[in-house]
């Protein structure tokens, strides 16, 4: 009998140690420190706000908190970090700087108290496309078309001085637009103003809201960006510094500038060698008409200066308002267009255009607050 109680009596101890250590155990489940990444917002070239959160401080003091980031996956307080968060339960914020532009890089809300450092879980993202420019020094040049070629807007052909600038080496893509568009925190139709920006009730758009960013449709980062409008394209140049580019800006800049080979195409009297047309624009990886569409940029060869795609690929909004006659009075030092109008100039044809409307000459007219298009783009240009 005695035996028995014993026994009794073991397992009585056994289980209370057993259930005190399981709640023990519960104790300290509930006493984790716990992490949590957030959003990475306000992102450029060089900076980024990214927003972490504790949610649990552990039961011990913090110590420090804030965003550990690198190139590679899951960063530590070894690699870049900052330590401006808080010493409390709640939510934070951390700007990163001095990152490098076109970036892909990984972070992680880090905290640390008397028990060590936790990190929450990796957030990436990709610093705003660096914009390739190339300079082009001021010079003269004959603007429009001779007599017996070209539409009757081209003519007369007359002479133009234009002052030094830099332009875009390519056509602003996909990727770039929505970058600003997140930088901007724009509405989540792609505007910011009165003004449509950016056509996302068109099923050619590649660019769509998922309710916190813009995203890029998967392989669509690198094509030029379509169905934005006038406004949308001045937008993001001003953003960044830019403008749109004069007319006649635009068309020194395709004829290849001072460094010219009077060619009828951007580059080439060969259209294939330079240019996305109607003829050669077939993609079935981007089939936008007839299993047409755009193309990656740079992919042709490039002018005289350096630039892709003047011709072809997407039509380009330019600044100036447009006038068939506006050759005749037009000014002969740094032309800005008319004052007064209803549409704005577009120039260098598209993949959906044909040969003769490729031509570095060629003149299109659109209205600003309304069109925006699947074959029309734009890039920039800046000061020297």
């Amino acid at each position: 009998m005695k035996k028995i109680n014993l026994i009794l009596l073991f397992l009585f101890f056994f289980v209370t140690i057993f259930s005190c250590k399981k709640e023990e155990t519960k104790s300290q489940e509930k006493k984790e420190l716990i992490v949590k990444t957030n959003v990475v917002v306000n992102i450029t070239k060089t900076t980024a706000t990214c927003k972490g959160e504790i949610k649990d401080d552990g039961g011990s003091p913090i110590i420090s908190s804030g965003i550990c980031y690198s190139t590679l996956h899951n960063p530590t307080i070894a690699d870049d970090h900052t330590t401006d968060g808080i010493t409390a339960i709640g939510s934070f914020e951390s700007n990163i700087s001095g990152l490098q532009p076109s970036t892909t890089y990984y972070v992680r809300a880090f905290a640390t108290n008397g028990n060590g450092t936790v990190y929450g879980n990796e957030v990436q993202f990709t610093s705003v496309i660096l914009m390739e420019t190339v300079l082009l020094n001021g010079g003269t040049f004959l603007m429009g078309s001779p007599n017996g070629t070209g539409e009757i807007d081209e003519h007369p052909q007359h002479s133009v001085t234009v002052s030094s600038f830099r332009i875009s080496k390519y056509e602003i893509t996909n990727q770039q637009y929505a970058d600003f568009l997140n930088d901007i925190n724009a509405d989540s139709n792609g505007s910011n103003d009165e003004h449509g920006w950016l056509d996302m009730t068109s099923n050619d758009c590649q660019i769509s809201y998922d309710g916190s960013h813009f995203v890029v449709d998967a392989g669509k980062e690198n094509y030029p960006v379509i169905d934005v409008s006038w406004y949308g394209a001045k937008a993001f140049c001003e953003y960044y510094g830019g403008r749109l580019p004069t007319e006649a800006e635009w068309e020194f800049a395709a004829r290849g500038g001072n460094n010219s080979n009077d060619y009828i195409y951007s580059g080439s009297n060969n259209i294939d060698d330079v240019a996305w047309y109607w003829n050669n624009s077939t993609n079935l990886e981007n089939p936008l008409n007839q299993n047409k569409g755009t193309h990656i940029i740079g992919r042709k060869n490039p002018n005289e200066l350096g630039l892709y795609d003047m011709s072809g690929n997407v039509m380009e909004w330019c600044n100036d308002l447009y006038d068939s006659n506006y050759y005749h009075n037009s000014p002969s030092n740094n032309p800005q267009g008319p004052s007064v109008g209803t549409y704005r100039v577009c120039r260098g044809g598209s993949w959906g255009s044909y040969a003769n409307n490729i031509r570095v000459t060629t003149r299109f007219n659109y209205c600003c607050d309304i069109y925006s298009s699947y074959n029309l783009g734009f890039r920039p240009v800046f000061n020297p």
